[in-house]
């Protein structure tokens, strides 16, 4: 049985490995300035309290996989009026927050007069331990990526990211960033808690990626499947 999970986890890396080229992954830093902050204020509505998350300053891509790497060092950042949650839940480890929100847009800039752009929602906010995430679970939460204004070829990362996101693959952000201690979903909802210097507005990182096709990625696991359903086959024959 070992070497059957030994086989499958290899054979599974090589399929993680052979769509490196087909699906993109673009991280993210705040810029040398330290200015990408997520910023989480809280109000008391005649509803209870609710608590909105919004972005302020810009970040660089510092890490590129997946495509020919001429993303790296652009820069983007978030705009709109951001998210908010008004109910917090128990995680497995710590909380979770269903996030809404509308008007919210990635603009990413490749330096030489072409922007891309899409509409993000946000989906889930949940914290483990001293680490939050938005969207940890990966779902896709990018729609109508666009890229224009670029001269000559473009950016090839962008185009790709474009593509790649359009359906029916689809585009993905994640976001992480560090609580200071103590800090809680359910203390970042009350307006009375956590108003010290820096507990509600914290530096983040994150990612831009894609996903195979759905059509590509049942073709993908089928082979993984038969592959390890011929392994075990052969490791039975060898004990009869």
């Amino acid at each position: 049985m070992k070497k059957l999970t030994l086989a499958l986890a290899a054979v599974i890396g090589l399929f993680v490995a052979g769509r490196a080229d087909a699906s993109l992954v673009l991280g993210f830093n705040s810029d040398p300035n330290n200015s990408a902050r997520i910023n989480i204020e809280a109000t008391s509505t005649p509803g209870g309290n609710q608590a909105r998350i919004f972005f302020t300053g810009g970040f660089y891509i510092a890490a590129s996989d997946g495509g020919v790497g001429d993303a790296f060092l652009k820069t983007g950042y978030f705009s709109g009026p951001g998210f908010t949650y008004t109910s917090v839940q128990t995680a497995a480890l710590g909380e979770k927050a269903d996030l809404t929100g509308a008007g919210n847009t990635l603009v990413l800039s490749d330096g030489a007069g072409g922007t891309l752009t899409a509409t993000i929602v946000g989906l889930q906010i949940e914290t483990q331990g001293i680490l939050g995430h938005i969207n940890l679970t990966g779902k896709v939460n990018l729609s109508g990526v666009t890229y224009t204004g670029y001269s000559g070829a473009g950016n090839q990362d962008f185009l790709q990211l474009v593509t790649e996101a359009s359906p029916p693959g689809g585009g993905i952000a994640g976001i992480t960033f560090s609580f200071g201690a103590g800090t809680t979903l359910s203390k970042l909802l009350d307006p009375t808690q956590l108003n010290g210097a820096g507990q509600r507005s914290r530096p983040y990182t994150g990612s831009l990626s894609t996903v195979p096709e759905p059509g590509s990625m049942a073709l993908a696991f089928s082979g993984v499947a038969m592959l390890g359903l011929g392994y075990y086959r052969q490791q039975r024959r060898k004990s009869v």
